[in-house]
């Protein structure tokens, strides 16, 4: 519990710490998210809030977890980099919805061939079990876009997407430490805590938003 705690304190403190620096430099650089029909507040907000969350969440998750006893954690952090800089660019270049479907699919391959991440089971959901591989295949693939896009859509309301990914985390975390999945239990907190830091800043009415915006 006491690495736990730590790694949500580190991804937490960094977070914290980051996201101010990032705030200033998006407001030097006139790099604001603009309000539109989908958007809670009626005034222009510093945008690349993700880099700060995603500062912290990468540091605390390489310093506490043991990446020898986990080789599948780097398929994890190279699709997460990929869905990073994807949404870096969509803040600084608009990118069209096909060039943000590609680069989604692209962490997915990661995440599926590399990692070897399947859905090949349905525990008996529906009254399935076993799943064809094809069919697991795509599955797999349907869950990864529809969850980062789910994200994306209910970033209109300040504090929403962080929210809700908090409680995620947290409840993911929770469950993998009761499990003894220490590693995933570390890597879900570390983000809990990223996430709470930058919900200090994006609650109503929010000072940044998230990297990862639809557009």
């Amino acid at each position: 519990m006491l690495d736990v705690l730590l790694t949500a304190s580190v991804s937490f403190i960094i977070t914290f710490l980051a996201i101010p620096v990032v705030l200033q430099i998006a407001d030097k650089k006139k790099l604001y998210d603009i309000p539109d029909e989908r958007k809670v507040h009626t005034h222009a907000v510093a945008s690349l809030g993700g880099v700060g969350i995603f500062g912290g969440f990468l540091l605390a998750s390489l310093l506490s977890i043991q990446g020898y006893l986990n080789p599948e954690f780097q398929y994890f952090f190279a699709a997460a980099l990929v869905i990073f800089f994807l949404g870096l660019k969509d803040d600084l270049i608009v990118l069209s919805a096909s060039k943000k479907f590609i680069g989604q699919m692209v962490a997915a391959s990661i995440l599926i061939h590399l990692g070897d991440i399947r859905l090949d089971s349905m525990h008996g959901l529906f009254g399935f079990d076993a799943l064809p591989e094809g069919f697991a295949l795509a599955l797999t693939y349907f869950t990864i876009i529809v969850i980062i896009n789910s994200f994306n859509l209910i970033d209109g309301i300040d504090g929403l997407a962080a929210s809700l990914g908090t409680l995620t985390m947290l409840i993911f975390g929770t469950y993998f430490y009761m499990i003894d999945y220490q590693a995933y239990a570390l890597l879900a907190y570390s983000l809990a805590g990223s996430l709470v830091a930058f919900l200090i800043f994006n609650h109503h009415p929010a000072k940044s938003s998230w990297a990862i915006r639809d557009r």
